[in-house]
C-alpha cells in the first residue's frame, strides 16, 4: 500500500510530495481535506488544529520546512498531537525521532514553515485533515492499489476511455459498450477485488458469528442488485469479460474469478482461505469444510465490469456525440434509482 501512488524507490531516494501523501491517505481509506498555505491563513491553521487536538476523529498532518526551526534537513511531514492556546503553540511528533524528539512551536513560525515552496513541485507546502470516512466501507468491492494494475486502469478510466468516446461516434449503447470494454487493459481484472467473508483453515472449522452471517447475506443481496441491472444484462450479452481471468475449479469448467488475494474486515488474507462467498440460508451449512456441493456464488468478471462502469465519473460520458445514445447510456449508469444498498456500494 505504500506504494500506492508512487515506486517505494523513488520516495526513498528522492522524497515524497504534499500531494503523494493525499493520495496515499486516500488510497489508505482514510477521508483528507488538503490546504496549501496560498488557500488558507493561519487562523484556518489554528482552528482546524483546536478542534482536532480536542477529538478523537481527526489528525492534522503538517507539511513543512525544517530550516524555520533552525533544524537540520528540508521539507519534512509530521502530525500535530496538541495546541496549547494559553501560548498559542503546537506539539510536533516529529516521526523521525531519531533526530527531533517532541517539541513546543510557535504556531505562527509553523504557519511560516508551511508557506514554503516546494522545490520539487513549484507548490506551496500546507496541512491537511485525516480522518475516518463517515460512509461505511464497501460490503463486495473495493479497488486494490496493491500492484501496478491500477495505473493502467486508472489511466484508462481518466484518459483513455472518455478520449474513445470523443473520437468515434457510436450509433448505438451496444456498440459503444463492446469498443469500451474492448479497449480495456488486459490487466483489468486486477483493478476491482472482491471483498469476501474469510474463513481460516486455522480457527478450526468453527462457524461464522452471527454477524459474519449477516454480513453474507447482505452481500448476496449487493451481487444480486448488480445482476438485476440492465447495464449488467447488456454487458452480459456482449460477452466480452472473458477478456478478464478465467480459472478451472475442481474439474468443473471454467469459471470466473478475480484475481489477487482477498480481502475481509479490511485485511488482506492471501493464503488459508477454505470459503469465499456465502451460500444461500437454504443451503448446506456453513460450517461445514467436508461439505462437496456447497453453491457458492462468486462475483463474476461480468459483474466487476458493471460495477466498474457504475463508479466511473459522469464526467467520463460527456464525449459522447450522439445525443441519443449519451441519453441511453447515461441512464443504463446511473446511481440515481438503485437499490439503497447497491448505491452505496458504488458511490
Amino acid at each position: 500500500m505504500l506504494d500506492c501512488c508512487e515506486p517505494l524507490h523513488v520516495v526513498r531516494s528522492q522524497g515524497i510530495t504534499f500531494g503523494k501523501v493525499v493520495c496515499l491517505a486516500r488510497c489508505a481509506g482514510a477521508s483528507v481535506r488538503c490546504f496549501r498555505a496560498d488557500h488558507a491563513t493561519v487562523h484556518d491553521l489554528r482552528a482546524h488544529l483546536a478542534r482536532c487536538a480536542s477529538s478523537h476523529d481527526c489528525h492534522l498532518i503538517a507539511s513543512y520546512h525544517r530550516g524555520h526551526f533552525k533544524q537540520t534537513g528540508g521539507g519534512h511531514f509530521s502530525p500535530i498531537g496538541g495546541y496549547h492556546a494559553g501560548t498559542d503553540r503546537a506539539l510536533i511528533l516529529d516521526v523521525a525521532r531519531f533526530k527531533y524528539p517532541p517539541h513546543w512551536v510557535p504556531l505562527t513560525l509553523l504557519w511560516e514553515a508551511m508557506n514554503t515552496t516546494d522545490k520539487a513541485t513549484g507548490l506551496l507546502r500546507g496541512f491537511m485533515l485525516v480522518s475516518r470516512h463517515n460512509s461505511a466501507p464497501s460490503l463486495l468491492y473495493t479497488v486494490s492499489c496493491g500492484d501496478e494494475s491500477w495505473k493502467s486502469m486508472a489511466k484508462y478510466c481518466v484518459e483513455d476511455a472518455p478520449n474513445l468516446l470523443k473520437d468515434e461516434s457510436p450509433d448505438n449503447v451496444t456498440t459503444l459498450l463492446s469498443r469500451l470494454v474492448g479497449s480495456l487493459p488486459a490487466n483489468a481484472g486486477d483493478l476491482i477485488k472482491c471483498v469476501v467473508e474469510v474463513r481460516r483453515k486455522d480457527e478450526g472449522g468453527s462457524c461464522l458469528s452471527k454477524e459474519g452471517k449477516e454480513r453474507l447475506v447482505l452481500k448476496e443481496k449487493v451481487l444480486q442488485q448488480v445482476r438485476d441491472t440492465k447495464l449488467f444484462r447488456i454487458v452480459q450479452e456482449l460477452q466480452y469479460p472473458k477478456r478478464l481471468r478465467q480459472a478451472h475449479t475442481n474439474g468443473d469448467g471454467p469459471k470466473n474469478v478475480i484475481p489477487g488475494t482477498v480481502v475481509s474486515e479490511g485485511n488482506e488474507q492471501a493464503n488459508s482461505v477454505d470459503l469465499l462467498l456465502s451460500t444461500s440460508p437454504s443451503e448446506k451449512s456453513l460450517c461445514n469444510p467436508n461439505s462437496t456441493n456447497e453453491a457458492v456464488k462468486y462475483p463474476s468478471s461480468t459483474d466487476v465490469l458493471t460495477v466498474l462502469l457504475l463508479v466511473l465519473h459522469p464526467s467520463t460520458w460527456f464525449g459522447i456525440r450522439d445525443e441519443i445514445v449519451k441519453a441511453e447510456f447515461q441512464s443504463l449508469v446511473s446511481t440515481d434509482d438503485l437499490p439503497d444498498l447497491l448505491k452505496r456500494e458504488v458511490r
